[in-house]
C-alpha cells in the first residue's frame, strides 16, 4: 500500500511556498512542497491542514483549500498517492517551524530548482490553477 502523502501549494500572488528537504532524508537537500503523511483516521484535507500549521505555521481553513487532484509516483525504494491542495493567501507570513529552509519564490522559477521527481507532475497540475480562487488572509501561528 502506498504512502499517503497530503501537498499544500501555497501561493501569494505570483509566488508559492517551498521548503527545502532535511539532508538526512530521503531525496534530502532537494525543494519540495509543504505537506506530510495521512495518519490514520484524518482525510488528505485534514492532514494538509495540520501540516501546514505545523511546518510553516500558516493556520489555514479547510475551506480556502482547492483539490487539485492525485497522483502517484513510484520511486524505487517507496510508493506514494499524493493529494494535491492549493491555497491562495494573501500575505507571505510562513516560517520555518521544524528548522528547514523555506522561500518564496516564483511560479516560473520552478524549473530552475532541484526537486524530487515526483514533484514535476505537481508542478504541472499546479498551472492549471493560477489566477483561480479568491485569495484569503492567513494567519501567522
Amino acid at each position: 500500500m502506498p504512502l499517503h502523502i497530503a501537498i499544500g501549494l501555497v501561493l501569494c500572488g505570483s509566488k508559492i511556498l517551498i521548503a527545502q528537504r532535511s539532508i538526512d532524508k530521503h531525496q534530502g537537500g532537494k525543494w519540495e512542497f509543504p505537506g506530510g503523511k495521512v495518519e490514520t483516521g484524518e482525510t488528505a484535507l485534514q492532514a494538509v491542514v495540520r501540516e501546514l500549521a505545523e511546518e510553516v505555521g500558516l493556520a489555514l481553513e479547510e475551506a480556502q483549500a482547492e483539490f487539485v487532484g492525485e497522483l502517484n509516483y513510484q520511486y524505487p525504494e517507496l510508493s506514494i498517492r499524493f493529494s494535491l491542495f492549493a491555497f491562495k493567501v494573501s500575505t507571505q507570513c510562513a516560517i520555518a517551524r521544524e528548522g528547514q529552509l523555506i522561500d518564496w519564490v516564483e511560479v516560473t522559477q520552478l524549473d530552475s530548482l532541484t526537486f524530487p521527481a515526483a514533484n514535476r507532475e505537481m508542478i504541472e497540475r499546479l498551472n492549471h490553477f493560477l489566477g483561480l480562487g479568491e485569495y484569503h488572509v492567513a494567519r501567522c501561528l
